[in-house]
């Protein structure tokens, strides 16, 4: 199952006032899992313990699922066995950081000049 949201909600995304995505999600399949993407964000599973959380370093790219070298990485993460999980990227305007359970788990600076 899957949710799809305009690729405008509310607006143009402006990176430099920062910005936050959450979402519920019960992973109980090992390998890649793309839970969120939007042209500017996304979160994904990669493998069976690293979630990867990232924000678009390029203001000018409309390719949804490219994110650069800029993604945060969570390993080793608790994220199969079939629980629910609360999964967050923030960015504000210089830190992306990536929460699982409501506990930082990744963080990554990411240069102003790369989406300004």
């Amino acid at each position: 199952d899957h949710v799809v949201l305009p690729k405008s909600v509310g607006g143009a995304i402006n990176l430099k006032r920062g910005l936050t995505a959450s979402l519920w999600a019960k992973p109980d399949t090992p390998g890649v899992q793309l839970l969120y993407k939007h042209v500017s964000l996304g979160i994904w599973i990669e493998d069976s313990t690293t979630v990867n959380f990232a924000v678009g370093t390029n203001a000018n790219e409309t390719h949804p699922a490219y994110f650069n070298e800029k993604a945060a990485t969570a390993s080793n993460a608790d994220i199969f066995g079939g629980q629910w999980h609360h999964y967050a990227v923030t960015f504000n305007g210089m830190d992306t950081l990536g929460y699982i359970d409501g506990t930082l788990q990744a963080s990554a600076t990411v240069p102003s000049s790369t989406y300004a």
